[in-house]
């Protein structure tokens, strides 16, 4: 078969004839395809047999032939038409209606689209009404290049009011390289392959994406995770028991953090109340973590570990929050002195408790994978593993120690 653009190729039996075979699923789908007076006209046929698409092509041609083909179809494109951002929007929000998400991070990805579009084509620009076929990497050149722009404008005419030194200019505009970065991947996040796999995107033609979803915004400031030694990890494991009876503010702490990957903001503002129980036989805890800007993520948690945890409720409950404490400073105490502790015992990093996430985030992109990681870890950013994803379909609990 003879390849075409736009993923098509030409059947070799029959003239007009052109397959499709979809990225996403993996189907094939038959066009008519025919050159009538300037312009190439496309009608699909939809998924057919070889022998069933022939023949619907013989009769299509025929009709062409005729001169009928415009009255009867009215298809003038030279290739199926893209669908527009305002379908892309659409489509996301059906898909966020099945997953457990926040809607201000479904608000917030959209935001992020209209802020590129209207950068690049004007504050005047109907966002809605622009099809996705200009969502290029081309596009998002522009963007970085003209919000630098803006931004070094700005930061020029404070440093001639006396109101910004040089130095302080650069570190600002490293910070624009990493909002610009943001903004990107968030937009991006509209195509992200879970999104684009569900029923709610079934009606959109996309165009071919790879290059935008894999194009390189700014410098990255991602380090690749580095691991503590397995001897120490065993000396953790090991001591778990004695912190756990002779400091057991501290161990709920550690479990917070390693076992549920909160970060320590989160561990010492968790409450007992973030714990729901979705099933009993067998029981199935999920929990639901409060995060910034009011959002939250959700995570599967290990039952086992829950019903050994809550013994520790006390009386009656005993208190709202799982840390003890009668403020934040109390509960964050409890997570310095933790600190001091896995330093202690050979877990020698800046941010000892953020090891512990880092560590959850890692055993999680191992045993289920990167969509369940960023899940879980509620990263806004789905190129780091970007506000969050937490699927009830897919959630599953991970004990790490």
């Amino acid at each position: 078969m003879a390849s075409l653009t736009n993923n098509a190729i030409a059947d070799t039996k029959e003239t007009c004839l052109v397959w499709r075979t979809s990225r996403l699923t993996g189907k094939k789908y038959a066009y008519f395809r025919k050159r009538i007076g300037k312009k190439v006209k496309w009608q699909s046929l939809g998924e057919l047999t070889p022998d069933d698409a022939r023949a619907n092509v013989r009769k299509l041609r025929r009709i062409a032939d005729l001169g009928e083909f415009e009255q009867r179809f009215g298809f003038s494109t030279h290739k199926p038409a893209a669908s527009t951002v305002g379908d892309l929007f659409k489509a996301y929000r059906k898909f966020s209606e099945d997953i457990i998400i926040d809607q201000g991070t479904v608000e917030n990805y959209m935001l992020c689209m209209s802020i590129i579009l209207r950068r690049v084509k004007g504050e005047d620009c109907e966002v809605e009404k622009v099809s996705l076929n200009e969502f290029t990497t081309s596009l998002l050149r522009e963007f970085a290049a003209k919000t630098v722009q803006i931004r070094k404008k700005k930061y020029d005419e404070k440093i001639a009011e006396g109101k910004m030194t040089e130095e302080e200019k650069q570190k600002k505009l490293e910070s624009t390289q990493r909002t610009i970065k943001s903004t990107v991947q968030q937009a991006r996040a509209l195509f992200s392959r879970e999104a684009r796999s569900s029923k709610g995107y079934d009606s959109l033609t996309l165009p071919d994406l790879t290059d935008v979803m894999n194009m390189t915004i700014g410098s990255s400031t991602i380090v690749a995770y580095d691991p503590p030694d397995q001897e120490v990890l065993d000396k953790i494991a090991k001591a778990l028991s004695t912190l756990k009876k002779e400091h057991p503010e501290m161990w709920l702490a550690f479990n917070l953090e390693v076992n549920g990957g909160l970060r320590r903001s989160s561990a010492r503002a968790a409450k007992w109340e973030w714990f729901k129980i979705i099933g009993k036989n067998p029981l199935t805890v999920d929990l639901h973590v409060e995060i910034a800007k009011g959002n939250k993520s959700t995570l599967r948690f290990d039952s086992n570990l829950y019903t050994e945890m809550s013994t520790m409720k006390g009386e009656e409950g005993g208190s709202t929050y799982i840390l003890p404490g009668k403020d934040d400073a109390e509960r964050d105490l409890i997570c310095e002195k933790l600190a001091v502790w896995l330093r202690k015992i050979g877990l020698n990093k800046r941010m000892p408790n953020h090891e512990l996430r880092k560590l959850y985030g890692d055993q999680k992109y191992i045993h289920h994978g990167a969509e369940e990681a960023q899940r879980a870890l509620g990263h806004s950013d789905p190129k780091l593993t970007s506000t969050v994803y937490s699927s009830s379909r897919a959630r599953k609990a991970l004990r790490v120690f």
